[in-house]
């Protein structure tokens, strides 16, 4: 990671061209994806919509730079990508249709992360405001039970979420044996943790997406 990143900083003409930039620009410079959603929470009403690069009024992708301080900084409302059920740029969606294509996107090994908007007005029990996560995982239906997870990981390996009921040594693991036996999670400060559906909601206010199947990399390596 740490020699990716000096990489980037070179190509990008330095590390002052680099900070500052969110994840949906490094995946589109890294991948060759113009497919890069930012997915936000609606505060007046909860629900989420879609958006991006593409300019639907001139029906055309904006120009990316290097550098996330060059080119298009701003955002479009987009259709929502195919994978996961589709729709035009005016589908709103609930936090449980949300859900449901988070887990298609994790079927179909699309890079996803999250983010937790400054002044959010209540406890951020680990989570820090302003800086993305990776989302890792999505398990629906944990072990034929009711639990929803979804596995976090902090860039800076380390600092978790706590308080939750799936943290590395949540209350939640007790009550479901199953699930434990099944994600086998490690009580370890790596900056990686579970959270439940309703936690996740809670502290999250933007997703990222990279619609693209990782897999495909691997098959070319």
């Amino acid at each position: 990671q740490c020699y990716v990143e000096k990489a980037v900083a070179a190509h990008c003409g330095g590390w002052d061209m680099i900070e500052g930039g969110q994840c949906t620009h490094a995946w589109a410079l890294l991948t060759g994806c113009r497919e890069q959603y930012v997915i936000q929470r609606n505060e007046e009403n909860g629900s989420w919509s879609c958006f991006g690069s593409f300019n639907p009024n001139e029906k055309r992708w904006e120009p990316m730079a290097n550098s996330p301080h060059e080119g298009f900084q701003g955002l479009w409302p987009n259709d929502w990508p195919s994978t996961g059920g589709g729709g035009d740029l005016f589908v709103q969606l609930s936090e449980e249709q949300l859900f449901e294509r988070l887990c298609a996107w994790d079927d179909a090994n699309f890079l996803m992360g999250a983010s937790r908007n400054a002044g959010s007005g209540h406890s951020s029990d680990g989570i820090q405001e302003d800086h993305a996560y990776s989302l890792l995982d999505v398990v629906n239906d944990a072990a034929g039970t009711d639990v929803d997870l979804i596995l976090m990981r902090n860039s800076h390996g380390r600092d978790e979420f706590t308080n939750g009921e799936f943290d590395d040594d949540g209350p939640g693991w007790g009550r479901h044996p199953e699930v434990k036996a099944l994600l086998k999670p490690v009580n370890s400060d790596d900056g990686t943790f579970w959270m439940s559906k309703s936690e996740f909601f809670k502290f999250f206010d933007v997703v990222y997406l990279c619609a693209q199947d990782m897999k495909k990399f691997v098959a070319q390596a």
